[in-house]
C-alpha cells in the first residue's frame, strides 16, 4: 500500500488535497472504497454547495460529472460515516472533460471530516465558454 501512497494513518482534521489547473468545463470525480466494503458513505460539496448528497462507497468506482464556474472551485468530499469498521476509507479520481486524469487521492477520514482539493478552471482552446 505504501507504494501507491496509503499510508495507515487515521486523519482527524480536514485534509488538503492540492491545488490544481483544468481547462475544461467538466470534471468528472469517480469514488470507490480500497479497503474494506464495510457501508463507507461520502458528500461531495462544489463552492460551498452539496451537488452529491451521498455516494455509497464499494469496489467498483462510482463517477459523478460535474460543470466547474471559470476560476477557483473548491472541492469538498465529507466522510459521512465510519461504515462498519474505521476509518472511512476512499480513493478518489479527479478527471477532466477530456479524459485526461487531474489527480488520484487516497484518505482514511473520521465522520465528519472533509478532504479538501482547488481546481482552477482556466479558459482553454475549443473550451465553449470561449465562444461569444
Amino acid at each position: 500500500l505504501a507504494k501507491e501512497g496509503i499510508t495507515r494513518e487515521i486523519v482527524n482534521s480536514d485534509v488538503f488535497l492540492g491545488e490544481y489547473v483544468i481547462y475544461t468545463k467538466e470534471l468528472n470525480v469517480s469514488a470507490r472504497d480500497y479497503s474494506a466494503i464495510d457501508g463507507d458513505m461520502v458528500r461531495i460539496w462544489i463552492n460551498g454547495e452539496i451537488v452529491t448528497k451521498s455516494i455509497d462507497l464499494e469496489s467498483d468506482y462510482k463517477t459523478n460529472n460535474y460543470i466547474l464556474k471559470d476560476g477557483l472551485n473548491i472541492i469538498q468530499i465529507e466522510a459521512l460515516n465510519i461504515g462498519l469498521s474505521f476509518p472511512n476509507t476512499g480513493q478518489f479520481s479527479f478527471i477532466d472533460g477530456n479524459g485526461k486524469k487531474i489527480t488520484e487521492q487516497f484518505w482514511g477520514l473520521n465522520q465528519g471530516y472533509r478532504a479538501i482539493i482547488k481546481v482552477y478552471k482556466k479558459k482553454g482552446i475549443g473550451d465553449d465558454s470561449n465562444k461569444k
